[in-house]
């Protein structure tokens, strides 16, 4: 009988002996595998995370004791253990479970955030609500190291250290966040972390072997007895347990399609302790490890990382071979379109240069890095700085271009006001994954950009309808001379090339139009198919302020109907609203875009779009009820 289907509460993996856990781990890897060859989802980090977790539930009590991962992509496991692993078939679905961690889903989410370096700060704050209220248990922040590059941690570990609060860090180190990890942190964790770690105020055991039960229990039973704040470094192998993943070098299986799983045994794969080096991966010197008991005394020495079939608690298991998808069928999207015209800029004009926290991935950049590798910056997780570094590079005379999406762009709010817009420097910000993302659920719907870009002063924002409109925009991003954004969203190209050159364009403008469809970007297709057989003018209006002419004709019109994949406060809607709104009889106006009163989680987005109606139906659906309605 299998052993995840008697799993179903971290109590339930508490009763398991000892022996049984390395079988517990392979079933783990199993289903994971599975579960993201059917709906796809964040594969390789789950994968190397599966005996870190199965070590923390056996340590730690969860809810009582509080476990707080940053982001979600390492949690598969724990949410298997959690009571959902028969739901997780649904996951990243409408309705099915989430991307992420989700305090609704399940009382062991212990926070519900979507991006990095967050898990240490809340878990500092749930430590000392508990402290205060008398409640019991401890609190754990399970970090990546990739997390490490994030300012948001380091001002937690400078707020931990001298706390003197029992706080337990584990730092789950795979040398990688999306891609490999850059930066002197990277160096660090390599070189020797206990200075820099016990510096900073921490007692700190490891590196501890993290597919070694034996070793991780060990540690975790030491970080629960100290009290003190203490960091227990383990080291994993991201993909672990799938070898299309351990072998993928740039991303390690990070974030997957669907794929294919074929049957049959490819190289062995033991699940703890042992002597050989992993598959894809790298050796790490051994030797003994001192655990401290009180909290007060510091280990000495390193553990190995092995994926052998030797050791106490090991049990083979095998890598399945398959064809991990990243992709739509090859179809170019949005990211590689940016990318390709970036690349033609940089190759005729030097002082073109590209910054992105930790991106290159997601943003289609490898190319450009490996082409350009001084012209290339990646700077980890950490959006605000690479905000502040464009305005440096700026200041300095280059051509700076932030490829960022829109929701990491939110995280450096502050840095974009102050230090980009103020002084109005010439930088360009690639705003991928505006609007809806699909899967990857409400931390990550590019909802807001449009509406806390719009009200910066000087500050253009620009949306491509066609992929050939790219080049055009940067180009006139590039010889602006002051900061602007173009936003783009997650997806393939739409088909076709572009009628005309970006600009306000009307794309339908019938004599005596009945009623206008204004739209931005991605929206202006849907609004085009609306208008089909109607006496409906079209406008793509290119970009944010509004034109003077626009705004005049706009005037002159007898009903509108605004389109947008923000929300519906804030952005393009409330441009035309304020733009007629001294009129003494304006125009019926229909706002049209995504709900300003709650978030949209996951699903399909194509989908969503039409729930929310802005599909072609639903916006036809809309300007009907607006010719119809009451004046």
């Amino acid at each position: 009988m299998s052993l995840l289907t008697r799993v179903d509460s971290p109590k339930a993996l508490r009763a398991l002996e000892a022996a049984q856990l390395p079988a517990l781990c392979a079933e783990l890897r199993e289903e994971i595998i599975s579960i993201c060859g059917h709906v796809g989802g964040h594969l390789g980090a789950s994968l190397g995370a599966v005996e870190l977790i199965v070590a923390l539930h056996r340590a730690f009590k969860s809810p009582v004791d509080r476990l707080v991962f940053d982001v979600g992509h390492q949690a598969y496991a724990h949410k298997i253990l959690t009571g959902r692993r028969v739901a997780m078939s649904t996951l990243r679905q409408e309705g099915g479970i989430a991307p992420f961690l989700d305090p609704a889903e399940s009382e062991h989410d212990a926070f519900g955030a979507g991006h990095a370096c967050t898990a240490l700060s809340v878990a500092l704050g749930i430590l000392e609500g508990k402290r205060r209220q008398q409640q019991p248990g401890d609190v754990v922040a399970i970090v990546g190291d990739g997390a490490l590059t994030g300012g948001l941690t380091f001002e937690a570990l400078n707020h931990a250290g001298t706390s003197n609060w029992p706080i337990k860090l584990v730092l789950n180190d795979n040398g990688m966040s999306i891609s490999k990890n850059v930066g002197a942190v990277e160096q660090l964790l390599r070189q020797g972390p206990r200075p820099f770690f016990e510096a900073m105020g921490f007692v700190y055991v490891g590196p501890v072997d993290g597919h070694d039960l034996d070793a991780l229990a060990d540690a975790l039973a030491a970080a629960k007895r100290c009290q003190k704040p203490m960091v227990v470094h383990a080291r994993t192998q991201k993909g672990r347990g799938y070898g299309p993943a351990e072998l993928d070098a740039r991303t390690r299986g990070h974030a997957m399609g669907p794929y294919a799983v074929s049957g049959g045994p490819s190289t062995p794969l033991g699940v703890s302790g042992g002597s050989s080096s992993p598959s894809g991966g790298s050796s790490i010197p051994s030797g003994g490890s001192s655990i401290p008991s009180g909290g007060s005394s510091t280990p000495s020495g390193s553990s190995s990382i092995s994926s052998g079939m030797s050791g106490a608690n090991s049990t083979p298991h095998e890598l399945r071979d398959g064809k991990l998808v990243r992709s739509r069928g090859g179809q170019r999207t949005w990211s590689d379109a940016f990318a390709a015209a970036l690349e033609m800029k940089m190759e005729r004009d030097p002082r073109v240069v590209v910054i992105t926290p930790a991106m290159l991935e997601g943003s289609s950049l490898t190319r450009l890095a490996e082409r350009f590798p001084d012209r290339v910056h990646d700077v980890g997780i950490a959006e605000q700085h690479a905000v502040t570094f464009a305005a440096g590079l700026a200041h300095a005379g280059l051509r700076p271009v932030v490829c960022i999406y829109s929701t990491f762009l939110q995280r450096a709010y502050d840095q974009l006001v102050h230090d980009v817009v103020l002084p109005r420097l010439p930088v360009v910000f690639a705003v991928d994954r505006a609007g809806l993302v699909g899967a990857d659920g409400a931390t990550h719907q590019g909802m807001f950009d449009l509406s806390f870009l719009r009200g910066l002063p000087g500050l253009r924002v620009q949306g491509p309808v066609w992929g050939d409109d790219l080049p055009l925009l940067l180009d006139q991003a590039l010889g602006s001379g002051g900061p602007v954004a173009i936003r783009f969203p997650r997806g393939t190209l739409p088909a076709g090339p572009a009628p005309s050159a970006p600009g306000v364009r009307w794309l339908a403008d019938p004599p005596g139009a009945a009623l206008s469809l204004v739209a931005f970007g991605s929206m202006v297709l849907p609004a085009l198919e609306a208008a089909r057989g109607e006496n409906w003018s079209v406008v793509d209006v290119s970009g944010l302020p509004l034109s003077e002419g626009l705004v005049t004709r706009l005037r002159a019109a007898r009903a509108i109907v605004t389109v947008e994949e923000g929300t519906t406060r804030g952005g393009l809607g409330s441009a035309v609203l304020e733009a007629i709104s001294d009129q003494a009889s304006p125009p019926r106006v229909r706002v049209l875009g995504l709900p300003a009163d709650r978030f949209v989680r996951h699903g399909e987005a194509r989908a969503q779009r039409a729930v929310l109606g802005l599909d072609a139906a639903g916006i036809r659906q809309s300007a009907l009820e607006v010719l119809t309605g009451p004046r």
